[in-house]
């Protein structure tokens, strides 16, 4: 109802829609490794990235998925944010839409 004229495509199996996501032109990566390699193999003009979970590196500091050089990116940076109880997760969400931010590539490189 947000979005009336997107096009929601139904699932077609996991390589149907790694494929789906490579021919994007725009993309919006959720925090899943299947997803991020899509986006990163596609010649998308535009690619939002959460750096969150397992892309934040204050996180995880083992893991470097985050393609700073790559201009197609937009960063948005949210805190770090654990694992919580079911009954507190929507509450723990609320909390987390009101903290992330749009992050430059220089805000984001790791240091040794």
């Amino acid at each position: 109802a947000a979005c009336p004229s997107a096009v929601v495509q139904p699932p077609l199996g996991p390589v149907g829609d790694f494929a789906t996501v490579r021919r994007a032109r725009n993309i919006v990566v959720s925090v899943s490794t299947f997803a991020w390699l899509a986006a990163w193999l596609s010649e998308a003009t535009r690619i939002h990235l959460p750096v969150y979970g397992i892309f934040n590196p204050e996180q995880f500091r083992q893991i470097d998925l985050l393609p700073l050089a790559d201009q197609r990116y937009i960063y948005y940076r949210f805190p770090v944010h654990w694992a919580v109880p079911l009954p507190s997760l929507s509450a723990s969400f609320v909390e987390l839409g009101r903290s992330w931010r749009i992050a430059s590539p220089r805000e984001l490189v790791r240091y040794p």
